[in-house]
Formats: C-alpha cells, structure tokens, sequence
C-alpha cells in the first residue's frame, strides 16, 4: 500500500511540470523560513550582495520574478550559500526547496507560455529537474534521448519515463529519505482507520 501511495504522489508531482496545479507557484511554506534565516541578512534591500534582495520577493507568486528565482535555485543547487563557515540549512531542507522551487518555475514558464514561449524551461533542463527529484542523480539515456527529440514535454511521454525511473532502486532512497518523514509513511502499519468510513484500508 506504501508502494501505490508513493508513487501515486511522485507520478503527480512529476506530471504537474506539463499541467496547471492549484497554486503552484506559491513556494511560501519552503522558502519563506529558509530564506529568513539563513539568506536575508546578506541579500536584502540594504545590502543587495549579489545584486539579490531577497526579503521583497513575493514567495506567494514565483511567476512575478523568475529571473530572480532562476538565480536562487542555481545557488541552491551549487550550495554556493551560505558562505563557508555560516549556518547552512541541512541537505533535505536545501533538496525540498529545490523541488518546490523547480516545480514552480516550471508552472510559471508554461502559464506564460501564450505570451512567453521563449522563457520555458527546456527539454533538456526538465530532464535535469526530474532525474534529480525521483533519483537525486543527472538523467539516464532514455531520459536523455526522450528530452533530445522533444517528447518529454508530452504528459503520456513524462508518465512512461516516470514509471520507469521508480522502478529502478535508485529510486528508493527518495522514499526513504523524502516522503517516509514527510508523509509519516512509517505509521500506516499502525493505523487504525475507522471500518464503517474506510471499509477498503488495509495495510
């Protein structure tokens, strides 16, 4: 039952970068505790190192600056922030801001798409964006060559290599090392559902 659970959640995760979601570009929930505490003091309104202030980006709407997140996120990726020897956030915290942030580009790009078609995230770097997510590693060759000939925009494309890529063990350490503690995954053994309201949960 874990097993369909995860990969119902990642199948949708990974789909939502070729469809519209209910506020995808809000990354609030993520960014806002990150980017106060470790990021503001340095990157702010006064300070503008980097030429980022950080403390007036709209959290709530990642579609308002995506040059600016783009920049975020490639900081991110790198762990080019903090500097050397300040408090930096842990690996999952720094790895669940880039998934949301990625996600929500990705939404961003394509609700502008009509208007912006030249802004959108590009075979090769959603490639990028969902081997990282599902295996945390760069994108195998099916990957690959479904991003060079310009399938993987295509939803049935995106399910099958999804799929695929869950299948392979690679895959289990986002289940562990993700979704387990997110979820609380690790508790469903001792669930006990009312019956009567959840007459087909099992364990």
């Amino acid at each position: 039952m874990t097993g369909r659970i995860v990969f119902s959640i990642v199948l949708t995760l990974a789909l939502s970068l070729t469809s519209q979601a209910q506020n995808p570009q809000d990354v609030s929930t993520v960014a806002d505790p990150l980017l106060k505490e470790y990021c503001v003091s340095c990157h702010n309104q006064n300070t503008r190192m980097a030429g980022l202030a950080l403390d007036s980006l709209n959290t709530k709407n990642v579609g308002e600056n995506t040059t600016v997140w783009e920049n975020v996120l490639r900081r991110v990726r790198a762990h080019r922030e903090p500097p050397s020897g300040r408090p930096r956030p842990d690996d999952a915290a720094s790895q669940s801001l880039v998934s949301k942030l990625e996600l929500a580009l990705d939404q961003a790009y394509l609700s502008r798409g009509l208007i912006n078609t030249a802004d959108r995230v590009s075979d090769a770097e959603l490639a990028t964006r969902i081997a990282r997510f599902i295996w945390n590693d760069a994108p195998d060759a099916p990957l690959s060559e479904a991003a060079q000939t310009g399938k993987l925009q295509d939803p049935a494309v995106m399910e099958q290599q999804v799929r695929r890529m869950l299948r392979d063990p690679k895959a289990d350490n986002l289940v562990i090392q993700f979704f387990e503690p997110w979820l609380s995954l690790d508790r469903l053994p001792k669930a006990k559902p009312d019956p009567q309201l959840f007459p087909t949960f099992n364990t």
